[in-house]
């Protein structure tokens, strides 16, 4: 799996409609801005807006919206009330939050971390070309379960001597190290992202950790976890997202 920043790119006509509806004042104001979503520079302004994510978090009921706009707006809060104001790092980050959770596709934080070590024993037999991918999907891992399932690996720590974050912290700073230096990085246009997330990995985690705790509520049942981020809308307020 190769995460890629695509969020932005992808948002539905319906994600698009949601966000005019959240700003506007009226139908005329609701046209105006729909034509302005078009331009990217107005787009990403807009999508800043305070309403926007009270919009999202606040919805007492469906909330039509796909999972790339529900995770690009909670991460571009969480991230900058961490100081890191960074549209395409956020995408990224939002990026992987997507397809982690529709490859975990009912998985859980119990599915996750195992799958960690698997990639591991991979990238030990791995020729350059499937080594920069996998320290890519690697790092994008640690980055999930430290950030997502925080509390679930500090109860690993406790009941069963299993890494503690430095471990997370260790491995994903230097697997995003490693795999930004890659030409292959480059070629993909991953290279300035991977070097930023290996630098401020910490910040990221912990602004992960943020989202989850404010925003998600994931039990430390597994089972629990598991339905929740098969479907991030039932994760929030009772809402549900669609696409």
């Amino acid at each position: 799996m190769m995460v890629r920043c695509s969020c932005r790119d992808r948002l539905t006509p319906g994600d698009l409609q949601f966000v005019a509806d959240s700003l506007s004042r009226s139908a005329n104001d609701r046209v105006s801005l729909e034509s302005l979503l078009g331009d990217d520079d107005v787009r990403d302004t807009l999508l800043d807006q305070h309403c926007v994510y009270d919009q999202i978090t606040d919805a007492p009921s469906f909330l039509a919206v796909s999972p790339q706009l529900y995770f690009y707006v909670l991460t571009r809060k969480s991230l900058l009330k961490h100081g890191i104001d960074d549209r395409e790092l956020t995408d990224y980050i939002a990026s992987l939050l997507v397809a982690f959770t529709r490859q975990s596709g009912g998985g859980s934080g119990r599915q996750v971390l195992p799958y960690l070590s698997d990639l591991l024993i991979m990238m030990a037999e791995a020729g350059s070309r499937e080594t920069f991918y996998l320290r890519a999907e690697i790092a994008d891992t640690t980055l999930f379960v430290s950030g997502i399932f925080i509390e679930r690996v500090k109860a690993v720590r406790e009941r069963r001597g299993g890494p503690d974050l430095s471990f997370y912290e260790q491995m994903g700073k230097s697997q995003y190290y490693y795999a930004s230096r890659d030409r292959r990085a480059h070629e993909e246009s991953l290279s300035e992202i991977f070097e930023k997330l290996s630098h401020y990995f910490v910040e990221v985690r912990l602004a992960l950790n943020t989202l989850s705790g404010e925003c998600l509520h994931l039990s430390e049942e597994d089972h629990q976890a598991a339905a929740l981020l098969s479907n991030p809308g039932d994760i929030s307020s009772g809402n549900h997202v669609t696409g």
